[in-house]
């Protein structure tokens, strides 16, 4: 027996193709319609395994027959499903898929012209598999079912991953990762009496060929947990979702596979919105916010303006301005409420207000300032990541803060890393 280290439950996706037939075309022939996405599927899963990359862990049970048609797969319009499909595609324009029609027109046994696909799948097709198996590298293998043009699409493509070959006995058999059949090892066996291939899983082949087969490198396509969005929940919004919210939000990410959109989502709600804008009362005014002024500052939020800018609205309020007399008490505000101290001897003395700096510019200075950014993401390590920063990764956030980049994209960012991810998963 002679086998690659390519394992179906491992290196195959963990969904069977059950993907609506599409339209492909193959040189030399013409359009067809296909079975599924099964080219696509065998095509990935090898530019996985060659790649030395996870296959992404979509399972059949992500995509339940109430949210998803079809079920058990991902929709179209996840960038996972539109890589398959970019891969069936391809599968048709290398030139063995011709084989598809030759074969599928050619009778099982021979004639004075031809072979047969009996003895062409036994004498030429047999042997590429197993010089290809003999170096370690897994085929694709295009299986025939059909015998006229219009059933055409009823032949099948899967991965051939190891072989055994009785020399007395003349018995073939071929370890195969047939994606209809997720995470099983799928066995086809043949001997001279059987003019055909029989699968292990009852299906009859009428043969097989050896498809050609391009690496391309594949997506990194990530799939986080149900904890991840549970923490999101936690650390976001400050609260225990329900199973129903947890659901909602994980539908969206197995229809898009966007974490980054789901960040998004949480960032631009109006909960968000509304308990950030609450805070900003309390830290700012020293009060609980009132309804109109709640439902503005939140609407700003929800639309994508920056915290900082919100924070320079209020600080450049009327009221906070009554709060915290100009020129002195101002600023010395700004260093209490921003920078979280006392400033030091002189600085509200001879702060820029008395040298004709606008309240909104000390403001910003305040809010672009190296320790107003450092200060700000000390905190989210802490809030996100559950530790104390390390000196690299500080400087980097902080450097992104002190360009403007918004309040809003840091957070997301934090909340997106694996390190967050990895840590979401065991919360």
């Amino acid at each position: 027996m002679a086998k690659t280290s390519f394992i179906p439950s491992q290196h195959g996706f963990h969904f069977p193709n059950n993907f609506i037939n599409k339209i492909a075309n193959i040189p030399g022939f013409g359009q067809v319609t296909t079975r599924g996405r099964c080219g696509g599927m065998a095509y990935a899963s090898l530019d996985y395994y060659y790649a030395h990359i996870s296959i992404p862990d979509y399972k059949e049970s992500y995509f339940p027959y109430t949210d998803f048609n079809p079920e058990g797969v991902p929709p179209d319009s996840n960038p996972l499903s539109s890589y398959i499909y970019s891969r069936l595609i391809n599968s048709f324009e290398v030139p063995s898929a011709i084989k598809y029609i030759s074969l599928t027109l050619a009778s099982d046994h021979a004639t004075w012209f031809a072979k047969g696909v009996t003895r062409w799948t036994k004498e030429d097709e047999f042997p590429k598999l197993q010089n290809s198996i003999n170096n370690g590298k897994p085929v694709v293998l295009g299986l025939i079912s059909a015998t006229n043009i219009n059933d055409i699409g009823q032949n099948h493509q899967v991965v051939a991953y190891g072989y055994d070959y009785d020399s007395n006995t003349k018995i073939i058999t071929v370890y195969v990762y047939d994606n209809n059949y997720p995470d099983k090892e799928v066995v086809f066996s043949t001997d001279p009496s059987n003019p055909h291939v029989n699968s292990s899983t009852g299906e009859i082949w009428r043969g097989f060929f050896v498809h050609d087969y391009i690496y391309i490198s594949p997506p990194q396509i990530k799939v986080p947990s149900k904890n991840w969005i549970k923490c999101l929940y936690m650390d976001l919004l400050h609260r225990t979702p329900a199973q129903t919210e947890v659901n909602g939000w994980f539908n969206v990410l197995m229809r898009n596979g966007s974490t980054d959109s789901v960040a998004d989502g949480f960032l631009h709600s109006t909960e968000y919105c509304t308990n950030t804008t609450n805070s900003f009362y309390n830290q700012f005014l020293n009060r609980q916010s009132d309804p109109a002024g709640l439902n503005s500052w939140t609407n700003v939020l929800i639309k994508g303006t920056s915290m900082q800018d919100v924070i320079v609205g209020f600080c450049d309020s009327v009221e906070y301005k009554q709060k915290h007399p100009i020129p002195n008490e101002f600023v010395r505000s700004l260093y209490n409420n921003l920078l979280g101290r006392e400033p030091e001897p002189g600085a509200v003395e001879n702060n820029p207000i008395h040298s004709g700096k606008s309240t909104t510019e000390v403001i910003k200075a305040f809010l672009l300032s190296e320790e107003y950014a450092r200060r700000v993401c000390e905190g989210y390590y802490q809030t996100y990541l559950g530790r104390h920063s390390d000196e690299g990764g500080l400087r980097g956030w902080a450097n992104l803060v002190e360009h403007g980049l918004s309040l809003q994209q840091i957070i997301k960012g934090f909340v997106l890393s694996d390190e967050y991810t990895n840590r979401s998963a065991n919360r």
